[in-house]
């Protein structure tokens, strides 16, 4: 990476990410860094941009492949990115892109770095500072700008492989060809790439094999609870090949002494299936793109005409265990009785089993333990005594396990005009057309409908531990939904250097622009969810809801460079000192609002361009999503919730409750500032070293209040407490407590607690970003590049809630927050010499506490270690040979990433599904070997 600060007479003709102003790279006066294309050889990540990002930027996180387990609905098979943890605003060559449909679903709010192929980006800026004031809405914590290649002349073709020795054959596969042709006029560059890789499950692999974390084994578990007794007993099979005896008639105690079941304690049946053998730990993907980028002079410099495609398919694919399958074993008395149902048959929707089919083992007496003669039929539910066994028949049947498969098609169309008014007077106007169509496919699901008949009929015996293929005909079957993101753009702009000052020219910017959004869903009508909130027709599966929302909104920006003084006036003190001031005002639709953003940055000189001191402040904001605000309203009930009464007794209930999207969220703030400094001495050639220091304070964060601080709150302080608008009596808009006690003086099914989502969180986060790069050219032995880059998290502060303190996260592993190491760094080392490339690449992760959830409930439970890992690399140009025969243009790359094959470091309490974090550590996969080609001509 190379500080665009550190190079303003490479950048001096364009406009760097930060600033609208052309030639702003002089003065430039915020953090902005570039991955150039020799970095992202030398990362050995040739098909994932957010790996590469996470490789090569010890500030940069996200999402990716490794969300492979039972949260891979929140982004669908996407990769999203962040700068610091905080939202962050991807472009693509400077415009805003559609977000990924999972938002659609109440996903995340992300770009899709997976449409966007490491073979098209010619380099990444990384601006790191907050930037509404010139990109608008999710720039706060920082932006990144992916830029296609252009300009290409000739040809290029590639291809990479890269395998794991360790168990699961993990291998990759990439390919490319990528060319133009340019005259004086006109210039055309396309490009076309193709990537692979498999999926690695998590018993490949030592940290996350074996996992436990379920009480539905296959083979069939039975759980019997005793209505009398209150106890909970666990039993499984002891021939785990036949089926018990049925016809009705046991206890099941006979059935224990039998030798048929054998008792077992909750501990011992959770730990009876190894999740890992059936469960993804990284999804598979397979990309096909193309794009291709022109421009075209109509009237030289006056009139140019641009353009950019860009089209992206991409596959992906994980897995999860069979659905489990708990139904409960029913007759009359028993649904009615113990469940609450308002009769028999059950609601549609509840798995249940009939007491009466041919394989069930337990007598109607035992389940009903001798009450059904005399109390049913009742009046109604909770009429009777509350005798009787629950009987839970636990299983999956694991030759259909559930698989998750999501088609991206992504197509982006940028065009427009730009011209010169003059030397020093610029415009441009353009249109920006976006498409995401994404549609996910969900096989191995259970029909509820016709499961509840197979296993009445007979069809299916659900004790049978082992059933034949053929009674699963009918019953297995495939959810969906269909999504659609997309974005349209219209943005004018002019820009120049009009005049000069006595310390330059000054710049300026101004501008308008309109951005139309638009989300979609459409789900299969068996994910619909009915009167209970379970899906309609799949058994214990996710819902989804039919989603349609559009918004738009404009924006005005403007923007000044002001060059205060210049070299040329030699002034003692100040050889240079530039500020630049920029303003945004952006309108949203839908009662969100508006805003208006400010920035300020300055750059100072106090003798040469050896030493450059730069400062900024200004605000951000993230606009409500569409899905938060627009999105499907839910009601049901709280789990149990113990509080204490005014009165000083320990109370437990449940209450109704209802949430879910909030039509008057407002955006997210952020009040931002930075300091730091560029320093380059000519005493020591091939030196720079930046330092950058940051505080970003975000407020009105959305989220919702947990139910338990709403009653006890609302308990203790009545009327006065913050919460009282969302507790109501007898309906969600009936009259809410007018004093302390209002909670414990009334039934709790009279009480509706509402969990809307609000702008209520806040985070505050200080640190530091170090970048050292030092070149040396040694003659005879060739030129050495030692570049080393460092963030450190002085203070990473969550407020959850209004009412509570905040907390540091420095230095912690949490539920909260997932892993905040207070310093991580990346270091390389690049000797190249007549041909030959050699490169060795460091990753340090500083140790950190696991805190459990963190905050208020976070304790220690111990120490998760330190990571490190080295990276090697060689590579050979051909054509210093003068071979001839073809090779001329031939150059091959062999390495291997981590190679003494470190694995990411447990934390099992935080990270449960899969025993450690593998998204931050360079080491979901291990050891990796690769090999390089890439023929121009």
């Amino acid at each position: 990476m190379a500080d665009n600060a550190d190079q303003p007479q490479v950048l001096e003709k364009f406009v760097v990410t930060g600033s609208n102003i052309p030639m702003a790279a002089e003065a430039l006066a915020i953090p902005v860094a570039t991955i150039d294309s020799e970095t992202m050889k030398d990362s050995g990540v040739a098909a994932d941009t957010l790996d590469l990002l996470r490789k090569v930027a010890p500030n940069i996180s996200g999402i990716g492949a490794e969300n492979a387990q039972v949260q891979t609905g929140s982004n669908f098979g996407g990769a999203s990115v962040n700068i610091k943890g905080l939202p962050t605003l991807v472009l693509l060559n400077g415009r805003r892109v559609a977000n990924d449909p999972a938002e659609s679903t109440g996903g995340f709010q992300f770009v899709d770095l997976n449409t966007i192929p490491v073979a098209a980006i010619e380099r990444i800026e990384v601006l790191q500072d907050g930037a509404s004031a010139i990109y608008g809405s999710d720039a706060i914590g920082g932006v990144i700008n992916i830029i296609l290649k252009t300009n290409y002349n000739g040809w290029e073709m590639g291809a990479h492989y890269g395998f794991s020795t360790a168990a699961g054959h993990y291998e990759e596969r990439s390919g490319y060809l990528v060319g133009g042709v340019s005259n004086d006029k006109t210039s055309i560059t396309v490009s076309f790439d193709y990537a692979q890789h498999n999926d690695l499950f998590l018993a490949s692999r030592p940290y996350t094999n074996p996992i436990y974390g379920t009480y539905t084994a296959p083979g069939g578990t039975i759980e019997i609870y005793d209505n009398g007794t209150g106890s909970d007993n666990f039993y499984q099979l002891a021939n785990h090949s036949a089926p018990p005896p049925g016809g009705s008639q046991y206890t099941i105690n006979q059935l224990v002494s039998m030798g048929v079941y054998n008792a077992v304690t909750p501990d011992q049946d959770f730990q009876t299936f190894n999740l890992a053998n059936g469960e993804t730990l990284i999804g598979a993907l397979k990309r096909y793109s193309a794009m291709v980028n022109a421009d075209h002079k109509v009237f030289g410099d006056k009139l140019q005409v641009f353009g950019t495609a860009l089209f992206s398919t991409t596959y992906t694919s994980s897995q999860l265990n069979a659905q489990p399958l708990v139904p409960y074993l029913l007759d009359p008395f028993i649904s009615v009785n113990d469940y609450g149902f308002p009769g028999y048959p059950p609601p549609a929707g509840v798995n249940y089993v009939p007491t009466n089919i041919p394989g069930n083992p337990f007598s109607p007496n035992f389940i009903d333990q001798g009450g059904a003669s005399s109390i049913y039929p009742e009046s109604g539910p909770g009429n009777a005594d509350g005798s009787g066994s629950d009987v839970f028949i636990r299983d999956r049947y694991t030759s259909h396990p559930r698989i998750y498969e999501q088609t991206a098609d992504f197509v982006r169309m940028v065009g427009g005009l730009k011209g010169d008014v003059s030397e020093d007077l610029h415009w441009e106007a353009a249109a920006n057309i976006n498409r995401y169509q994404l549609n996910y496919q969900n096989p191995g699901l259970w029909d509820t409908i016709a499961l509840n008949a197979a296993w009445a009929d007979g069809q299916l015996n659900p004790f049978d531990p082992n059933p034949p293929a053929s009674a699963f005909a009918g019953i297995v079957g495939t959810a969906f939904v269909n999504m659609l993101s997309t974005l349209d753009q219209f943005d004018f702009k002019v820009d120049g250097t009009p005049f000069d000052l006595p310390g330059g020219k000054l710049g300026f910017a101004v501008g308008v622009s309109y951005v139309r959004e638009s989300l979609q869903a459409t789900p299969d009508i068996n994910s619909l969810p009915n009167s209970s909130g379970t899906t309609q027709g799949w058994a214990n599966a996710t819902t989804f809801q039919d989603f349609t929302a559009v918004r738009d909104f404009t924006s005005e920006f403007a923007e000044v460079n002001v060059p205060v003084v210049g070299s040329k006036q030699a002034i003692p003190g100040v050889n240079s000192l530039n500020v630049d001031a920029a303003v945004r005002y952006d309108d949203y639709s839908g009662g969100v609002g508006s805003t208006t953003d400010p920035e300020v940055s300055l750059s100072y000189q106090p003798i040469d361009d050896q030493f450059k001191f730069r400062a900024s402040a200004g605000k951000s904001f993230i606009a409500p999503q569409l899905y938060s605000l627009y999105g499907p309203v839910s009601s049901g009930s709280t789990s149990s919730i113990t509080y204490t009464a005014v009165d000083g007794t320990t109370k437990t209930a449940q209450f109704n409750q209802t949430g879910g999207a909030n039509p008057g969220l407002k955006p997210t703030t952020a009040n931002s500032w930075s300091t730091g400094f560029v320093f380059t001495p000519k005493a020591l050639n091939g030196l720079t070293l930046t330092v950058d220091y940051s505080q970003i304070q975000e407020k009105a964060i959305v989220g919702t209040i947990p139910a338990e601080t709403i009653i006890q709150d609302v308990e203790t302080n009545g009327s006065s407490s913050p919460f009282i608008g969302e507790v109501h009596y007898n309906t969600p808009t009936g009259p809410s407590p007018t004093g302390p006690g209002g909670i414990s003086s009334h039934s709790a099914q009279s009480i509706y607690v509402i969990q809307n989502l609000v702008n209520l969180a806040g985070q505050k986060i200080n640190s530091t970003d170090i970048k050292l790069d030092y070149t040396k050219t040694i003659s005879g032995v060739g030129m050495f590049d030692l570049t080393s880059t460092w963030t450190w998290y002085n203070d990473y502060e969550l407020q959850e809630i209004p009412t509570q303190a905040y907390y540091n996260y420095t230095g912690s592993a949490t539920i909260n927050e997932g892993t905040v190491p207070r310093w991580r760094t990346y270091t390389t080392l690049d000797w190249r010499n007549y041909g030959a490339d050699a490169f060795v690449g460091m990753t340090w992760v500083d140790s950190v506490n696991d805190d459990g959830t963190g905050g208020a409930g976070g304790a220690f439970t111990g120490t998760v270690a330190s990571f490190v890992s080295f990276d090697l690399g060689l590579s050979y140009d051909l054509s210093h040979l003068h071979m001839g025969k073809g090779l001329d243009g031939l150059k091959v790359s062999v390495g291997v990433n981590n190679v003494a094959n470190k694995l990411p470091p447990l934390a099992a309490d935080v990270f449960p599904d899969t025993n450690a974090d593998v998204g931050t550590y360079d080491g979901a996969i291990g050891r990796m070997f690769y090999v390089e080609g890439k023929y121009s001509f």
